[in-house]
């Protein structure tokens, strides 16, 4: 910068979107999957979420407007569903192939599977019924064992609250890798 204008900048602001006379650029999108989600719309991708502006998304990733406005609508119907159905399921499946089809091959998208995941939460259901080895049941249920230590911080215990998060969200991962691809699972 020049003239005396400094380069420091305080608080929070956002990047203007490319083509603004900033010379920041977005980084290019590659990949993209739905995901249900009420705060932060259905297009998601690797950094975040892509957001619901139809006019950035086709920007970004070429979507048409009848694929943007089906998409729209099954993520509505998913969210006043409140639960997943195998019909919404079945029509999810349908928005990524299409998806696919439509960013062409720069942009990533996930396969379309014929059967939905299964939903694991390591802290709400029985981990013994998991098809995993003995070792790894055993740190789950270790981890679990510490809820009623760590379910709640109260300003004295911060740190070991955000360890035993962690931790969770570490054994999720690794439960996860060993489940594989037909599981999603998450600590809590």
């Amino acid at each position: 910068m020049s003239g005396g204008e400094s380069e420091d900048r305080f608080g929070w602001f956002a990047y203007p979107r490319a083509g603004s006379d900033d010379r920041y650029v977005d980084p290019p999108v590659r990949d993209v999957h739905l995901r249900v989600d009420e705060y932060g719309g259905p297009f998601w991708y690797s950094e975040g979420c892509l957001g619901d502006d139809f006019d950035e998304l086709h920007e970004d990733i070429g979507i048409s407007r009848g694929l943007y406005d089906e998409v729209m609508a099954w993520h509505s119907a998913s969210l006043a569903a409140g639960a997943r159905s195998e019909a919404l399921f079945v029509v999810e499946q349908g928005l990524l192939r299409r998806l696919a089809a439509e960013v062409g091959p720069a942009v990533a998208v996930p396969p379309a599977r014929s059967t939905p995941t299964a939903a694991v939460s390591l802290l709400d259901d029985d981990v013994n019924s998991l098809p995993v080895e003995a070792a790894l049941k055993a740190k789950v249920t270790v981890w679990k064992a510490q809820v009623s230590t760590y379910a709640h911080a109260t300003g004295d215990n911060d740190a070991e609250v955000w360890a035993w998060q962690d931790a969770g969200d570490m054994l999720a991962r690794e439960v996860a890798a060993a489940l594989g691809d037909d599981y999603k699972v998450r600590a809590f």
